[in-house]
């Protein structure tokens, strides 16, 4: 029999599948479904741990090294498992089948192929009720990389941001009027930092406060004040250990550079405004804008903020579908488009404009599952 409980599968080397995991994750729970949180690095081998941060760090500092590790793995999809600790791995499957879960949501399809294992090793059930029902959550436009490699039997996919049916994963915020936004763009580079965005940042500071995401406090800049922010995730942070515990947690996060009362001294302040909803979003709804490349925790912020995003060049073939379609929506536009009309605000209010319109009364995607058979939280 299925234990009742909900397990979220999702992948941490990037935070575009993780922080789109953990917002579900908190939300059910929050209507009191038991909910399981994996990361598929928590069953790396240390080495293979070490190499993953080592690949970050260099797809950081070249775009072309980023896309050619990302072909390299299309066509290597059994590097992922030669990443696995067999012993984990056999001590994860024991607790699956000791305990398995009534629904399973993947966020990341690099998990595939361990479900296949999972269900052969439970053999077929004659009824469904046994059996764990597979949830295969797209935060992205296509199939994104890890969804290359196969298919799971009775998978049923969900398509998020399909045109004319986009759904909202969770119930958003309520929208901050534009009228009361500050005059503040949002820029990062995604979940890995990839791109070049110092370029944009210098032809923006004469007209736009910012909002910086950057990866780690090591990283802070001294430009920071009282309105430039820089939003900076613990370096000791680890999405596979801190961000699995208790069901899944965001990153630890410092904004650098608010103060309350605005003199302009420089000030520390962990974001603990709402703390089970994401840091950055809660920030990027005060901002006209988020430029960055087009992943899709990026189109889902956009979406849940009415936020347009000014986008910079894509990392792979999935990331520029997601560009193609925010911008055909209206939702968006290029970052040389922007440029090119001057950097003016009218642009950015379409785009929010027909945010707004969308959203009308779209379908929350985790409300379908929040009340059935609700159990105590784990």
């Amino acid at each position: 029999m299925t234990s009742g409980t909900i397990a979220i599968l999702t992948a941490s080397s990037g935070l575009g599948s993780f922080v789109p995991a953990v917002a579900l994750s908190k939300w059910l729970q929050r209507q009191q479904r038991s909910v399981r949180f994996y990361a598929l690095e928590q069953l790396y081998t240390p080495q293979a741990l070490v190499r993953l941060e080592k690949t970050k760090t260099q797809c950081r500092r070249s775009l072309r090294t980023a896309l050619l590790t990302q072909r390299w793995l299309s066509h290597s999809p059994g590097s992922i498992r030669e990443a696995i600790d067999a012993d984990k791995w056999q001590v994860f499957k024991a607790q699956w089948q000791h305990c398995p879960p009534e629904h399973v949501f993947l966020f990341s399809g690099f998990w595939l192929s361990f479900i296949s294992e999972l269900q052969a090793a439970q053999g077929v059930r004659k009824t469904g009720e046994n059996q764990p029902v597979y949830h295969g959550v797209h935060v992205d436009v296509t199939a994104s990389l890890s969804w290359q490699p196969g298919e799971v039997g009775g998978l049923q996919h969900h398509h998020l941001l399909a045109e004319g049916n986009e759904q909202f994963l969770v119930p958003p915020p309520p929208v901050v009027d534009w009228a009361q936004r500050e005059s503040r763009v949002a820029v990062h580079g995604g979940g890995w930092d990839i791109g070049d965005l110092d370029a944009c940042i210098a032809m923006l500071r004469t007209r736009y406060t910012l909002l910086q995401g950057q990866s780690s406090l090591a990283d802070a800049d001294a430009d920071a004040d009282a309105e430039n922010w820089h939003l900076l995730t613990d370096p000791d942070w680890l999405p596979w250990l801190h961000g699995c515990a208790a069901g899944g947690q965001y990153p630890s996060q410092t904004l650098l550079g608010q103060t309350e009362i605005r003199t302009g001294g420089l000030s520390r302040a962990t974001n603990a405004r709402r703390p089970d909803e994401p840091p950055f979003q809660q920030l990027l709804s005060r901002c006209r804008a988020l430029i960055t490349k087009p992943g899709g925790a990026s189109l889902i912020d956009s979406m849940a903020t009415a936020t347009p995003l000014v986008l910079l060049p894509p990392f792979g073939d999935y990331e520029a579908a997601n560009g193609r379609a925010w911008i055909s929506r209206g939702f968006a536009l290029s970052f040389e488009d922007w440029k090119a009309r001057g950097f003016a605000l009218a642009p950015l209010y379409r785009c929010h404009q027909a945010l707004l319109a969308m959203r009308g009364n779209r379908a929350v995607y985790g409300e379908t599952y929040a009340n059935e058979n609700a159990t105590e939280v784990g």
